[in-house]
């Protein structure tokens, strides 16, 4: 056996140093050999921590916790459109945004049939979006393996249509793929100007943790629309933006500012344009989960597979609910409900004098240059 370590005193041969000598050459330009072929075939040697910088953010919620929060009410029966997971906003859960309404009510038996599933998002959605953004991202993993495409479209409603489900697309990219359609009902990709207002309590400036993360100018959206690559200032995947001009919660949504709602890239239609439902069409914040109008077109994105032409929309939809008569009049206790959760929730929510930090993992895609700790 051939050693390379110090020989025994009295027997320093001159012919096994030479051997060894040769050895170490022959082990260090092999080496070398070895680096040069990896980095010509784009394989890197790098350092674990470096690959983090393009790949999924880490979980901070156990995959049991957030499989238990996603609802699926008649179960997945592998219909043709695919899995819709559906996403409520601020202040309220899957239950109070969609039970009863068209996306529950609809959906399932329209057009090719669909899959729904919501998920409720914790604290109802009031605490760090961040945190928030990581059930969705998971419950796209989740459910697109057992969706009849193998791929999950995301129908989301204010907070889970502007932050929540395009921060899970930045920051878990490998979800990518697996979205087929990203719907957003008032979105509010850029944040809104009333929160400083609702805010506001005894004159000291306190509010829930996603509400200051949704207030225009926010560490939170400053990252989310970030334009280095992989950022999200335009859209990912197949996006649709569908909003109201009177919209009393997200604002701006009227010129000269420019919608909140509109997202670069993705297909942006307020219900009082011209070529949708006309400037008499009646719609706010809280009756964009059961508007006939924003029904129509986000069933029509579904059916044509992305964002449409216009001329492939029923306007009867800006007058009723066609698929479901009944529905016109029973989705208003849905909606009813919803904005009376959302009002509670809001008044008695935890509040907090400061946005929360970003995640370490922000900073690591380059995304901001301050973060705090990991969850």
């Amino acid at each position: 056996m051939i050693s390379l370590g110090a020989p025994e005193a009295g027997n320093r041969s001159p012919g096994r140093v030479v051997t060894a000598l040769v050895l170490c050459a022959m082990l260090f330009y092999g080496l070398l050999s070895l680096y040069s072929a990896l980095s010509l075939t784009g394989l890197s040697l790098a350092a674990p921590t470096l690959e983090r910088r393009t790949s999924d953010a880490p979980f901070s919620v156990s995959t049991s916790t957030m499989q238990s929060a996603i609802t699926c009410p008649n179960g997945i029966q592998k219909k043709a459109g695919g899995v819709v997971l559906l996403v409520h906003g601020t202040g309220s859960t899957g239950s109070e945004s969609w039970s009863g309404g068209p996306y529950d009510v609809v959906l399932p038996t329209a057009g090719k049939g669909y899959d729904i599933c919501w998920v409720d998002l914790p604290g109802r959605s009031l605490v760090d979006a961040q945190l928030s953004a990581e059930y969705v991202a998971y419950g796209v993993q989740y459910l697109a393996p057992q969706s009849a495409t193998k791929k999950v479209s995301i129908i989301g409603h204010s907070q889970g249509a502007g932050l929540n489900p395009q921060w899970a697309l930045v920051f878990w990219p490998s979800i990518q793929p697996l979205v087929s359609n990203y719907i957003a009902l008032a979105p509010d990709f850029h944040g809104t100007i009333e929160v400083i207002l609702l805010c506001t309590k005894l004159n000291i400036p306190t509010c829930e943790p996603s509400v200051w993360q949704q207030t225009v100018g926010s560490n939170y959206l400053a990252a989310q629309n970030s334009i280095n690559t992989g950022g999200g200032g335009k859209a990912l995947v197949p996006t649709t933006s569908i909003y109201t001009l009177t919209d009393d919660i997200i604002q701006p949504e009227l010129p000269p500012l420019g919608p909140t709602s509109f997202l670069t890239g993705a297909g942006v239609h307020a219900l009082q344009d011209v070529d949708v439902c006309g400037p008499t069409h009646v719609a706010d914040h809280f009756s964009m989960v059961v508007d006939p109008a924003a029904f129509g077109l986000a069933l029509t994105t579904l059916e044509k597979g992305g964002p449409v032409d216009l001329a492939d929309f029923d306007r009867s939809y800006c007058t009723y609910l066609k698929d479901d008569v009944l529905l016109n009049a029973t989705g208003i206790p849905v909606l009813l409900n919803s904005a009376f959760q959302d009002a509670v929730a809001f008044a008695t929510g935890g509040r907090v004098s400061a946005q929360p930090a970003l995640q370490p993992y922000v900073c690591e895609r380059g995304f901001a240059e301050t973060c705090g700790t990991a969850f």
